[in-house]
């Protein structure tokens, strides 16, 4: 126990956290790591599905200015088709764990953009900037709940995990490829390559983009 006593104790390990937030991860140094183990590729396959990071997706579409929230909602759907087509399937993060590793990176965000709760319609003009709006939690899940709903309208095929996304992602990419008779199939994520099912008759192609 003595040899224990020796190091300074801490409620938890500085090495993942400080000020009780735990450190942001470096996802560039991952990337990396793994491009290396991949045929980096210059063209899509055609007739390729997309499955979409939906929480890129809200981040990467532009909100136009002045609009309602239905015209927001409509440019991510606009965009989706435009860029990836109506056989696209959207992924959004969840946000009711408690527990989830996504958790520190939402608050670290919400530090940086204040917002108050957001009760909107589709005829409600935008008043808060993209950012700030997003930086609350409870916006981002009732505008995500919304954007679903229109999507699956739109014929947009929409998933939301429990908590952090990356794994649904990818299993939503493999049976894709395994069910659907088609040239190959994209994850719209962080990397772009070659990810694997060259060879096995019973999957088509899987790549992953940035």
């Amino acid at each position: 126990m003595a040899a224990f006593l020796c190091y300074e104790l801490a409620p938890q390990p500085p090495s993942f956290f400080h000020d009780g937030v735990m450190w942001k991860t470096a996802k560039t140094s991952l990337g990396i790591l793994l491009k290396s183990f991949t045929t980096q590729q210059s063209s899509m396959p055609e007739n390729g599905i997309f499955v979409l990071d939906g929480g890129h997706l809200l981040q990467t579409v532009v909100w136009p200015q002045p609009s309602t929230y239905a015209g927001v909602c409509q440019s991510y759907i606009s965009y989706t088709l435009k860029h990836y087509g109506a056989a696209s399937t959207a992924v959004f993060d969840g946000y009711g764990s408690a527990t989830s590793t996504k958790v520190a990176e939402q608050r670290r965000r919400a530090q940086k953009h204040t917002s108050s709760d957001i009760i909107f319609n589709d005829n409600m003009s935008i008043t808060n900037t993209q950012a700030a709006f997003l930086a609350n939690s409870n916006n981002k899940k009732r505008l995500i709940q919304t954007i679903s709903e229109k999507m699956l309208m739109a014929g947009i095929r929409v998933k939301q995990a429990e908590a952090d996304i990356d794994t649904m992602i990818v299993s939503t990419a493999l049976t894709i490829a395994e069910s659907e008779v088609l040239p190959g199939c994209w994850d719209r994520h962080r990397l772009t390559g070659n990810a694997g099912g060259e060879g096995n008759p019973f999957y088509n192609d899987v790549h992953v983009m940035s």
